[in-house]
């Protein structure tokens, strides 16, 4: 068995596509010996539980993918000192339970506890899953990061040749960064026979002659869908009127400034091929009743 520490912050959203890839491979893993750290309580726990992992639970005083300008000072101050408090909380776990390897699924968990992790003595292994846009360089904090990790991984040789070229700290040692390819499971993902696939469509909603587009993403900025709605919807509207577009993905107007705007778009349009489906767990479901995919992320791999 090896022992093998992966930090795991979550958003708290129904989908998140890096917590699930992680827990996949956390699930079909059985030679780890795997201690998680996360720091919200989710039913993604539970499964890290029956997968026979360790959970352990440290609370932030914020949320994930909040702005740290956006709060007042004593925010900003609990914040930063929960840097702090979280390597120093790392630095004792590791050498408590002799973990060699720390695995940070995100950079809000690299921040929090990198650091503690390679003054213990463990490997520091740093996940990115989408690179800054073209015109926000990588920083100070980024160029130590690059130091400070013994590899980083990314989903794609696109994105690795982009973090070599932008990420001066890992220029000497390109080995350090690494791509691995996102895994498709064939039981889950596969093509359906005819027949199959006209009850699969039926079951959605979807008449014989609707042309399926989907879009598989939670409502995020760097997900494209405002510009999506607003630039492609109509035109594609006008040119096919079989076509309807169903946006598949977290799409809480009340909870997500971003989803709302979306909605409103499509509202002050006219659009009446749109269709936001909202959160699910059957993207498997999906995929094999659509006739195309559309993905415009402005960012990722």
């Amino acid at each position: 068995m090896l022992p093998i520490l992966f930090v795991i912050f979550q958003t708290g959203s129904g989908a998140n596509g890096g917590v699930e890839s992680i827990t996949q491979v956390i699930e079909h893993s059985p030679h780890l010996q795997p201690t998680i750290v996360t720091q919200i309580e989710t039913p993604v726990n539970d499964r890290w539980v029956e997968a026979g992992a360790e959970v352990q639970v440290w609370p932030l005083p914020y949320a994930i993918g909040s702005a740290f300008n956006g709060g007042s000072l004593w925010q900003r101050w609990r914040r930063l000192w929960s840097l702090v408090a979280t390597n120093l909380r790392m630095f004792s776990l590791v050498r408590r339970s002799g973990c060699r390897v720390v695995h940070h699924n995100d950079p809000s968990a690299f921040w929090h506890t990198a650091l503690g992790a390679k003054l213990a003595g463990a490997r520091v292994v740093f996940n990115i899953r989408d690179t800054k846009p073209s015109d926000d360089r990588y920083g100070l904090k980024w160029q130590l990061a690059g130091r400070l990790c013994d590899r980083i991984l990314v989903l794609s040789l696109a994105m690795r040749q982009s973090i070599l070229a932008r990420l001066a700290a890992v220029q000497a040692t390109p080995e350090k960064v690494q791509a691995i390819y996102s895994i498709v499971d064939p039981a889950r993902f596969y093509p359906l026979e005819a027949g199959a696939r006209s009850q699969r469509r039926q079951q959605l909603g979807m008449t014989a002659d609707t042309l399926a587009l989907g879009y598989v993403a939670t409502f995020n900025p760097k997900k494209a869908q405002l510009a999506f709605i607003e630039q492609a919807a109509p035109a594609l509207q006008q040119a096919i009127p079989n076509l309807r577009i169903y946006f598949i993905g977290d799409c809480d107007g009340a909870q997500n400034p971003y989803a709302q705007q979306c909605l409103e778009a499509a509202q002050r349009l006219g659009l009446k091929n749109l269709e936001f489906v909202g959160y699910t767990p059957a993207v498997a479901d999906w995929y094999p009743a659509l006739d195309l995919v559309a993905l415009a992320s402005r960012q990722e791999g």
